[in-house]
């Protein structure tokens, strides 16, 4: 119980850190789909 606690309270600043990170993880994921669908449309063509 102590070890959990622990970890959530230094894990809460650590979490807001982890958002910014995962919307650049997922505007870059996006991008590279759309750029992976584009590829493929044109190829397609």
């Amino acid at each position: 119980m102590q070890t959990a606690r622990r970890s959530q309270t230094t894990d809460r600043p650590r979490k807001r850190h982890d958002r910014k990170r995962d919307a650049s993880n997922f505007d870059d994921y996006m991008l590279a789909v759309v750029s992976v669908a584009l590829v493929g449309v044109l190829i397609a063509l």
